[in-house]
This record gives structure tokens, sequence and C-alpha cells, in this order.
């Protein structure tokens, strides 16, 4: 049962032409991995921390020490930095990620419908509100109470979540795979499921990326500045610093997809693959690997990477464990 909710979450979370990670997860359905399990390779300032035997997140999100997790219908809150954690909501639709713009606002989403939870009082209670959508796959806080969302269209919200406006219609809907990132609240990223998108003006209009990096697979997006950012791109990490203009290969992973992108300053910076997790000091022109997992295990391995600043980050998706940063 639990390799088959893997396949549903990694369906739903991540880039759907990811068709080795699916075919993976597709195979131990109703099994479970007996093969022998060598030793993960942790680097300075990460450690295990135990979620429950049988519990993984797909997506972490903190702010300071308060935080929240979710397995797809249970959203947990920790507010010790993830040390420990409570079950603190059930939904009847698999949340798929999860955004804060303080230690009180968060909200939740689902690609299952436009249905969006949200919390005000740092998950003490959660009340949801719906917007005519087929779908939500990802959310952004620009402050405390504006956020963006983004399903078939963009929505806006400047109340912490209570409600939202229609901002944009995207021309060509799609089911696939889609998140963004804004700079500041006039500026942003989208992949739409059918590109990548830029606004400028708040997300009332996008510009579609000729580029050919962007004609299929689009994973995470990260930018530092209006400038320079990030995109994974299959086994690629791509890097722009002219806002999008031209954008460079920086690093291949040989061995697997890159997913997840974090940078907590312009030149330290972290990005993952199902099993390994690198690190660059240099705004990505070298990178090593902080985390490596032995063994082949149960999917999903890693599938979100999130930092609160230089000294503090976490990487969920690991069955029974989240890993914690702390230097």
């Amino acid at each position: 049962i639990f390799a088959y909710i893997s396949y549903r979450m990694l369906r739903n979370i991540l880039p759907c032409l990811l068709s080795f990670v699916l075919l993976l997860a597709s195979c131990k359905k109703g099994s479970t991995d007996d093969s022998p399990t060598q030793t993960d390779s942790l680097g300075t300032g990460w450690s295990k921390v135990d979620i429950g035997k049988e519990i993984f997140f797909i997506d972490i999100f903190f702010t300071g020490n308060t935080g929240f997790g979710t397995n797809e219908y249970d959203i947990f809150r920790s507010i010790d930095g993830g040390d420990s954690r409570n079950m603190a909501h059930h939904t009847n639709l698999g949340i798929t990620n999860i955004a804060m713009g303080n230690t009180n606002n968060a909200v939740f989403v689902s690609a299952q419908g436009g249905k969006i939870y949200y919390t005000n009082n740092g998950g003490e209670s959660f009340d949801s509100t719906k917007v005519d959508d087929s779908g939500i796959y990802d959310a952004y806080f620009v402050s405390e109470n504006i956020a963006y969302a983004l399903g078939d269209n963009i929505w806006k919200t400047i109340d912490a979540g209570h409600s939202w406006d229609l901002v944009h219609a995207f021309s060509s809907p799609s089911s696939s795979y889609k998140t963004l990132f804004f700079t500041n609240e006039m500026n942003g990223w989208a992949n739409a499921g059918s590109g990548l998108f830029k606004t400028v003006d708040g997300g009332i209009t996008w510009e579609k990326n000729t580029s050919g990096f962007f004609s299929g697979v689009i994973g995470a997006i990260f930018f530092n500045d209006a400038d320079n950012g990030y995109i994974s791109n299959k086994n690629n990490i791509l890097k722009t610093e002219d806002g999008g203009a031209s954008w460079k290969i920086i690093f291949t992973d040989p061995e697997d997809i890159t997913i997840d992108i974090h940078f907590v300053t312009k030149e330290i910076g972290y990005i993952n693959s199902i099993k390994s997790i690198y690190k660059t000091t240099d705004g990505g022109k070298n990178w090593t690997r902080e985390v490596k997992l032995g063994g082949s295990g149960r999917s999903p391995q890693f599938v979100e990477l999130h930092f609160t600043n230089a000294s503090h980050g976490w990487a969920s998706g690991l069955i029974g464990n989240i890993l914690k940063y702390t230097r």
C-alpha cells in the first residue's frame, strides 16, 4: 500500500516526464524492497530525524523553528525546527505543496482540485477556500500576507489565503507538473506545464521563454534576484545572470535527475537528486556531494529541499526520516 501511495505522490509532485522515477515506483507497487541497504553518507551538519516508520513528507517548509510537512492527506506541524512534530490537520485532497508568509500564515495546495487550505495562527486551526481551477500545484508568498498560486491559472491573495483573485489565465492549460517563484510582488517565473514564463507586472501578463532548454521537463525554479536564477531540467541545472535572456548548464548529474534547488546566499546553494544532495559555495561554478543515500531503498527518496538560512535546512521524502542540516 505504501508503494502505491508513493507512486501517486511522485506523479503529482515531480515532473511528469521523469519516466524512470515513475517506473521505479510502479514496479514496487504492493511490495517492499528487501535488497541489502548500504550505509548512507551524511556530510558535516547533516543528521537524520525519525518521523515514524512509514511516514514520508512530500513537502516541508519552515519559517524559523515553526514549520509544516505533509505526507499527502495529513499536515504535520513542528515548533522546534523539525525535531518533533504533531499531526495538525487531515485533508480530503492530497496536498502537494506548502508556502509560508511568516510563522502564522501558511497555505497548502492540491493538484487534485481548486481547494486551498490555510492557517493564520501557525497551525492551531485550519480553514479552506476554493478557486475555479482544476488543480493548484504550487504557491509562493512574496510578503507576510501576499501570495500567488499556480494551476491552470495564476491566482493572488492579499489576505494570507482567505480569498484569491484570478490574475491570469494561461491559454493552454496543462496537467503536467507546475511550479512558480517570485523575487518580489511584481517579478516572477512559472513553469505552467507548457513552458517557462516570466512576469514583470505582478502576474497580469506572462512572456514565454523561447530557449530550447525549456521545451521539455522543467523542475524547480529558484532566483536570488531579478537577474540571477537557477532551473532544474532533467539531470541538468541551468543558470541565468541576465534575467532569463540567456542560460548555461552549470551542473549535470550523470547518475540521477535533479529535482530541487535552494540558495541561502548568492554564492551558497544546494540541489538534490533522488538520492544525493550537492552544495556550491561559488554560485554554481563548482559542486560537492554532501549527502549520498546507500542501497536502493523504497521510493520515494529525496523530493524536497528547504533552508531558512545558511545554518538551518531540511530534506524530505525519505521514508521514516527527514534530514536536518544544522551548523
